[in-house]
C-alpha cells in the first residue's frame, strides 16, 4: 500500500523478477521472471499470481502499450533470442515476435 508504505503481501514467483510493469487501471502487476522463461501475472486486487505464461528465453524489460484498456498490449524484451515479443494482455497469450533489437 503505497499510502501507508505498508507490505501488503509475499508472493512466492517461480524466479527472481527483473521488471515490474504495472497496467493502467492498477488492476495487475507484469513481472517477466529471466531465469524462468516466463511472466508472472499478479492480480493486484486480491495479491495472488493470476497466471504465469512462457515467454521466450529470457523475458527481460517490458513496456505496456493502451494503458488501462483490456486491448492493451504488453511487449517484452528477450535478451538471449534478441527480440521483442508482443503479448495481449487479455488473452495472455505471446504473439509472434515483431523485431530484432
Amino acid at each position: 500500500d503505497l499510502r501507508r508504505y505498508a507490505l501488503l503481501a509475499n508472493l512466492r514467483l517461480s524466479a527472481s523478477p527483473n521488471d515490474l510493469i504495472l497496467k493502467g487501471d492498477g488492476g495487475e502487476l507484469y513481472v517477466p521472471t529471466p531465469a524462468a522463461h516466463s511472466l508472472t501475472i499478479i492480480n493486484t486486487w486480491t495479491n495472488e499470481v493470476a497466471s504465469h505464461v512462457v515467454v521466450g528465453n529470457t523475458p527481460y524489460r517490458g513496456a505496456l502499450s493502451g494503458g488501462a484498456a483490456d486491448d492493451a498490449l504488453l511487449y517484452l524484451s528477450d535478451r538471449a533470442a534478441n527480440h521483442i515479443t508482443p503479448i495481449r494482455v487479455t488473452f495472455r497469450k505471446p504473439g509472434t515476435p515483431i523485431a530484432s533489437m
